[in-house]
């Protein structure tokens, strides 16, 4: 698997394939490779939406993560 944070791509490979057909390119909102920092994903995802509640709107944060 290859993450693109600036595209907010991943792309995952088939293991045993070596053809193009193996390759499934996925995209989001924002994607975030294994080094990067917490507080980072917090300014990028959360700041807005916690910002939001304190003013007295509802938030809610939705997040999925692949654990290698």
């Amino acid at each position: 698997m290859e993450t693109f944070p600036e595209s907010g791509a991943i792309i995952v490979r088939q293991p045993k394939s070596s053809d193009q057909e193996s390759t499934k390119t996925f995209t989001f909102d924002a994607v975030f490779g294994p080094s990067v920092e917490q507080k980072h994903i917090y300014n990028t995802c959360a700041s807005s939406v916690v910002e939001s509640v304190l003013q007295g709107y509802n938030g809610t944060i939705f997040a999925y993560g692949q654990v290698i």
